[in-house]
């Protein structure tokens, strides 16, 4: 038996046409029709395509081997997409005959020979893997009563369609998606990146796919393949780190006992959220997530203390809880023979072994700010031992929040414009600019994120997409921009371009003395209607009438 992730199962009732296929007695129709959903699209994301007529093109899907009685070796299956300018607009899996079809599906195999399923009684699957590979399976009512929720309550909803294991049923985030895997490697995993780039958010995208219960596919398994594991083993925590989060907050510190009556205080031990963490990630089956929000606005090395060393995964125990060659063990404050630090835990309450260890499945994911100049750089010793995932702005991500198609510089755009999608194409053009403009005076970290446009997305009227971009700009760009170029007029005007006499923006240029002595001009706000402020904006961003 070999287990893998899945990352997504497509789908599709067996009706009367699929069984006469497959049994030899269809007259016409050669393949299995399945859905014009629009999610197997994303489902076979990345495998290579031929393109076909009307738009259409056709894939061939890696399927692994079937490991068990009567093995099917590796193979691949082809699936064919009909096109966006077809009549159907739907996919099929072409050449699905008794002797041609995959061979888990045939006669035989799949129901005995002579005794084929009722319409609408049984399922075809494609399972996605983590590992992007494919497993076919035909699932008798048995198979379909056996597979986990809520896939078990989509199929038996819908005729056709695809479940992700993302907890909404969509495509997960390709990001959210690498940084989980970063963090099986690693187990410290620090998101780097300028504001904007969407690293809160991508925390709690990673969050909900930690959470989910692990679901698998047995790949020597025919009959029932999917399978799951409860959820109940994964805890996760959320902290944000400022001047006043300490060790004591994170680690352990004395607290005051309420349950000692006989003194007018006492200290006891009491350990804070890493500890809980590490204690919950010890027992079988369980692991912990603590998610770091700004790590760097408190003083991380103390924060962390001591345990900067068994961030390490070499530094840790095994798998199995057993100490290795490497693994290191320290005396935590206040730890001593008859005295153990107690943890809550499960209702009751455990002690923290002395010398302390790291379970393997602790798992830090952190955030930090590439551009906040209040705050010192995080640590040497502790930045080391975190593997950076660098975010930056992705006009990609945003223009698909926006349903546009990334803009072609320079841009062409009507004027006035006349829908939401011109605005949104705008928008994206103009942060283009900016950007393009920040990179060359300060570099590509202090570029803005894509999520400064966020407030665009949703709005399908021009009138609001248009006054969706002032409040981005007035509120949002312009503030960054006057924050990154204090002391530096010149080239945030160089941006800028000329703004024109009606523009929301004007400088004020400083005396001929205060010139030769180093001033630069000053950018100045001027109120303006809404359509001027357009009007500036599709100038800074060259974007040209038809």
């Amino acid at each position: 038996m070999s287990r893998r992730g899945v990352k997504a199962v497509l789908w599709r009732r067996v009706l009367k046409a699929t069984i006469d296929t497959l049994i030899g007695e269809a007259k016409t129709q050669y393949d299995i029709r399945l859905t014009a959903d629009a999610q197997i699209a994303p489902f076979f994301d990345g495998v290579a395509q031929v393109a076909g007529g009307n738009g259409g093109y056709t894939i061939h899907a890696p399927i692994a081997a079937f490991d068990g009685p009567n093995p099917v070796p590796p193979t691949t299956l082809e699936v064919h997409y009909m096109g966006s300018q077809s009549a159907r607009k739907d996919w099929n899996l072409p050449s699905q005959r008794p002797t041609t079809a995959y061979p888990l599906w045939r006669p035989g195999r799949a129901f005995p020979k002579g005794s084929p399923p009722s319409d609408g009684t049984d399922t075809i699957i494609l399972i996605r893997d983590d590992q992007n590979q494919f497993h076919a399976r035909w699932l008798a009512p048995a198979g379909i009563a056996a597979l986990p929720d809520p896939i078990r309550t989509l199929v038996n909803k819908d005729q056709a369609g695809v479940w992700w294991n993302t907890g909404s049923n969509m495509p997960p985030n390709a990001r959210a998606l690498s940084v989980i895997q970063a963090l099986k490697a690693h187990r410290s995993v620090l998101l780097y990146g300028p504001p904007g780039t969407g690293k809160t958010h991508l925390l709690r995208e990673v969050q909900t796919l930690f959470e989910q219960g692990a679901v698998w596919v047995d790949t020597a398994e025919e009959a029932k393949p999917v399978q799951a594991t409860p959820a109940a083993g994964a805890r996760v925590e959320f902290v944000t780190f400022h001047q006043s989060f300490g060790y004591e907050d994170f680690v352990v510190g004395l607290r005051p006992d309420p349950d000692v009556k006989d003194k007018l205080l006492a200290l006891e031990p009491t350990p804070g959220i890493l500890l809980e963490l590490t204690e919950h990630a010890r027992k079988d089956g369980r692991r912990s997530l603590l998610l770091i929000d700004e790590i760097n606005r408190g003083n991380a090395s103390r924060i962390f203390g001591e345990l900067i060393t068994l961030l390490d995964s070499d530094k840790r125990l095994g798998d199995d809880g057993t100490p290795g060659p490497q693994t290191a063990s320290i005396r935590l404050p206040y730890q001593r023979a008859g005295k153990p630090v107690r943890v809550p835990l499960d209702g009751g309450l455990v002690d923290l072994p002395m010398p302390f260890t790291m379970p393997q499945r602790v798992y830090i994911l952190a955030t930090m700010n590439s551009v906040d100049k209040s705050i010192a750089p995080l640590d040497a010793a502790l930045r080391r031992r975190f593997h950076i995932e660098r975010l930056g702005p992705e006009m990609g991500a945003i223009c698909a929040e926006l349903g546009i198609p990334l803009p072609v510089v320079p841009l062409t755009l009507p004027n006035p414009m006349t829908s939401a999608a011109d605005v949104a194409a705008l928008a994206v053009a103009l942060l283009g600019t900016l950007n393009d403009g920040i990179a060359a005076f300060f570099g590509h970290e202090f570029q803005l994120g894509h999520w400064f446009l966020a407030p665009l997305i949703g709005k399908t009227d021009q009138a609001g997409a248009e006054a969706a971009l002032v409040e981005v700009w007035q509120n949002r760009l312009l503030p960054q921009l006057e924050e990154y170029f204090q002391g530096r007029g010149e080239q945030l005007r160089a941006i800028l371009r000329k703004p024109g006499t009606d523009a929301p923006v004007s400088w004020r240029e400083p005396r001929a003395e205060l010139e030769e002595a180093g001033g630069t001009p000053v950018l100045e706000r001027r109120t303006v209607s809404h359509a001027a402020v357009v009007t500036f904006l599709r100038r800074v961003a060259d974007v040209r009438a038809p």
